[in-house]
């Protein structure tokens, strides 16, 4: 990620742009390998509690969208796009120190009784909770993507200045990132199908209440709550992919991460067309409707967990 990153600061015009995709690439290498070791150590080291530490590694990744841009701006308006070379300075090292001190763990033996390994995906993916877990993922990042993508948007073409709307929108972040570690703190307490289809279920209040929030503070509000809500089944949503493809979390959390990222790319793409030919308020509306639909299908979701270990393993 630091190095194409740095070039696409340096090279000028189309190169750079081009180059700058190759950071994607570091990326979809880091979020499988970090989301299945997350899952790996809440089973060792938090008495099974994995939901919790998948939660928290989200929760830290994506607070760096809160923090970077914030960080990002007075950087580039002081220096330019030379000056985001800043942020380098803490990534490499940070990489460069986990790389040397990250210790490989192994997975426990899993409880449902599963056979291991890729080659019962396919009749997983036929079955009618696996369709309904597909399509509910696809919903869930239809509407957070489309949030991110057109909030701003919206907030401007009702008069909101940037520096109103910058803030109202990283709210929206920010309460993915805290909504991840609540929610996933009580999914692994309580039935996971019913924290699912709950979160996403009362996320259609704000949304439906968007296009009536006739303040800065009253939208701020609404849009952490939005956040927290929808943003709150990610983590756990990752974990049960893990659970169809025991021995393989890696594999699984590139699949369902990647699904996610795609799908709710073209679900913002069909919605930006919609807003267009429409207005937000049927946008606002369409999200609400979307969230309520998947959160009927967590319903019918197979879920699973880990069974609980008598007392947590201390680390030393």
């Amino acid at each position: 990620m630091t190095a194409p990153f740095t070039l696409a600061l340096i090279v000028p015009g189309i190169a750079g742009v081009i180059i700058l995709i190759g950071t994607a690439l570091g990326s979809a290498a880091f979020h499988p390998a970090g989301t299945s070791e997350a899952t790996r150590r809440g089973r060792l080291y938090l008495s099974n509690f994995e939901n919790t530490a998948t939660s928290l590694f989200f929760m830290f990744g994506q607070s760096g969208y809160f923090f970077g841009p914030t960080l990002g701006g007075p950087l580039l308006y002081r220096w330019g796009p030379p000056g985001l070379l800043v942020l380098l300075i803490l990534l490499f090292p940070a990489g460069v120190y986990l790389a040397l001190r990250l210790e490989q763990v192994e997975d426990p033996p899993l409880e449902h009784g599963f056979e291991t390994g890729i080659e019962t995906l396919s009749g997983e993916l036929a079955s009618s909770p696996s369709v309904a877990f597909m399509i509910l993922t696809t919903l869930r990042a239809w509407v957070q993507m489309t949030i991110l993508a057109f909030l701003p948007k919206y907030l401007s073409d009702i008069g909101f200045r940037p520096s109103a709307y910058g803030p109202i929108s990283a709210l929206f972040m920010g309460g993915i990132a805290f909504g991840n570690v609540a929610v996933g703190w009580l999914a692994d307490r309580f039935n996971v199908r019913a924290v699912i289809a709950g979160s996403l279920v009362t996320a259609s209040v704000p949304l439906t209440l968007f296009p009536k929030g006739d303040s800065s503070l009253k939208l701020a509000l609404l849009s952490l709550v939005a956040g927290l809500l929808i943003g709150a089944s990610h983590s756990i949503i990752v974990v049960q992919a893990q659970y169809k493809m025991p021995g393989r979390t890696g594999v699984a959390s590139g699949l369902v991460l990647g699904f996610s990222f795609a799908s709710g790319s073209i679900g913002a793409a069909i919605i930006g067309y919609i807003a267009d030919l429409a207005s937000f308020e049927i946008v606002f509306f369409a999200l609400a409707i979307l969230t309520l639909c998947a959160g009927a299908l967590a319903l019918n979701m197979e879920t699973f967990k880990s069974r609980p270990v008598a007392a947590p393993v201390e680390l030393h």
